[in-house]
C-alpha cells in the first residue's frame, strides 16, 4: 500500500479494498496532510454490518444487471465434484482466464 500511496500525485487519492493479507502498512498522518492526498479504505464486511440496507440496494442493482446481460463475467469453467482433480489440474496450469466452479450437487 505504501508504494501505491508513494505514487499519487499531489491530491490523489487512493481506496485501498479490502487487506486480508499481507503486512500492515505504516502511513503516517504526517504523509498524508504534507501531500494533501487521501486514503480512503472500504471493507464489504463492515458494510454489511454497518448498512446492510445500502448494500442490499447496490447488491439488487447488480443482480438486475446481470439479468438483463448487461454485466458479464469472464470464461467460466465448471466440473462435477467426481472430476474435481481435473479442476484442480486445469487452476494449477494457469492456464485459464476466468472462474472455476465445482458442483458439489447435481
Amino acid at each position: 500500500m505504501e508504494e501505491s500511496f508513494t505514487c499519487l500525485a499531489p491530491y490523489g487519492r487512493l481506496v485501498n479494498y479490502g487487506n486480508a493479507s499481507g503486512a500492515t502498512g505504516s502511513i503516517k498522518t504526517s504523509d498524508v496532510h504534507a501531500s494533501c492526498r487521501a486514503l480512503l479504505g472500504f471493507s464489504l464486511g463492515t458494510t454489511r454490518e454497518k448498512r446492510p440496507v445500502d448494500l442490499k440496494r447496490i447488491a439488487e442493482q447488480v443482480i438486475s444487471l446481470i439479468e438483463l446481460g448487461d454485466i458479464t463475467f469472464p470464461s467460466i469453467q465448471e466440473f462435477k465434484l467426481e472430476d474435481a482433480n481435473k479442476a484442480h489440474q486445469l487452476m494449477e496450469s494457469r492456464t485459464h482466464a476466468g472462474k472455476i466452479l465445482l458442483h458439489i450437487t447435481d
